[in-house]
């Protein structure tokens, strides 16, 4: 299968679709509300395969096969991770990838 044809939206709904259904009556059955915002995967391609392309460049990660592995050991060699004073941890997770691996378009500017 090509990249072209990877970044077409419709074979991931085809794919995907009954599964959406599926958890969406099961949710429904639960009396859980359904969501305000729904964000699909497959929208955000070609920013995934970006983010992933930047941090195989700087060599936070590495390709084995069709897979991508993530160079643990590098980030800890390079980077000592801390949360900033009263910082929530996963915020500073958040802000420290961001720095590693910023893109020209970020998933964060879909959503304003």
């Amino acid at each position: 299968m090509c990249t072209s044809t990877l970044l077409d939206d419709n074979i991931f709904l085809e794919h995907t679709s009954p599964f959406n259904e599926q958890f969406r009556l099961q949710m429904e059955m639960l009396h859980v509300l359904p969501p305000t915002v729904v964000a699909v995967t497959s929208n955000y391609l070609q920013e995934i395969i970006k983010y992933i392309t930047q941090i195989i460049k700087k060599r936070y990660g590495y390709v084995i096969g069709s897979s991508v592995y993530f160079n643990v050991s590098k980030f800890h060699e390079e980077r000592v991770f801390r949360e900033a004073p009263g910082e929530d941890f996963f915020v500073a997770l958040h802000r420290q990838v961001q720095e590693l691996t910023t893109t020209t378009t970020t998933m964060n500017e879909k959503f304003r």
